[in-house]
């Protein structure tokens, strides 16, 4: 499996183009976390304290409006995810990110 750092590059590559080492440097003070199918990783009512990076499965974004689950967003293997907008304004929301 490519280094987190590797996969985090080839995310920006397209955008930005950096040595490894920034990469590296940034990638530094990541933890893995891991989350089982279907596990809600950050709940409604609550403010996002992170920003995850997949490197395997599939993140969801979701909110309940009338009385239905509706998906906003998700993100694949290789792809930043979570709620942006209350990690951004340190806020809580009303959407749930689930794995």
């Amino acid at each position: 499996m490519m280094a987190l750092a590797a996969r985090i590059q080839s995310f920006f590559s397209p955008h930005y183009q950096a040595p490894l080492s920034i990469w590296e440097a940034f990638a530094a003070p990541m933890r893995q976390r891991q989350f089982g199918k279907n596990e809600i990783i950050k709940q409604s009512g609550k403010t996002e304290r992170y920003l995850s990076f997949i490197t395997r499965g599939v993140g969801g974004v979701f909110a309940t409006r009338q009385g239905h689950e509706v998906c906003l967003d998700f993100s694949l293997e290789n792809q930043f995810f979570g709620d942006y907008a209350s990690f951004l304004r340190q806020q809580d929301s009303a959407v749930y990110t689930m794995a």
